[in-house]
């Protein structure tokens, strides 16, 4: 299914990236129920049938594969990223943060991150405090703009591609001792 992409963008709120095994949990329904639309994604084709069901929910759309995610990131108000299992780091999660959107994702979402909870993102593991964070960023744009921007700096700080790739070449290449 299709959708009007630009009229969509307009409509997000929450940007939920969920695990294309695990589905949304219940992070999409607590926050419905607290009158938070949510759009809800998942990168790469053919989502699970638990998520295209999710479209069933007024509110929430399922977009499947999409060309470029950006978009989408840069509509939503928060991004949300509700893993119960993850393995290596989470680029959706530095994604969201490098687009200076404020996150809201699980311990196992950030793990191998090293971001500081409560300065570059907010983390929570169960989808009653899940909606509890995403509503209260909802309500509180300081603080939204507060965790995108140190978000934003400490992608930029710690994944920078330059210094990385200079470190990189530092451990195959040493310095010659005389």
């Amino acid at each position: 299914m299709r959708h009007n992409v630009p009229e969509l963008l307009k409509l997000i709120d929450v940007f939920v990236l969920p695990s294309l095994f695990e589905g949304i949990s219940n992070t999409v329904l607590e926050a419905m129920a607290t009158g938070i639309p949510a759009v809800a994604t998942c990168v790469g084709s053919n989502p699970h049938p638990k998520v295209r069901d999710l479209e069933n929910i007024i509110g929430v759309t399922v977009t499947g594969f999409v060309e470029d995610i950006r978009p989408y990131y840069k509509a939503a108000d928060i991004g949300v990223i509700p893993l119960r299992m993850a393995r290596g780091i989470q680029n959706k999660v530095r994604e969201a943060m490098a687009m200076r959107k404020p996150v809201v994702a699980t311990t196992k979402a950030i793990e191998g991150i090293h971001a500081m909870p409560n300065k570059h993102v907010l983390v929570e593991d169960t989808a009653r405090d899940f909606a509890k964070a995403v509503s209260k960023l909802m309500k509180n744009q300081e603080l939204r703009n507060r965790l995108g921007a140190a978000a934003r700096e400490f992608v930029l700080k710690k994944y920078d591609w330059h210094t990385n790739m200079k470190k990189f070449e530092h451990l195959l290449f040493p310095p010659q001792t005389i």
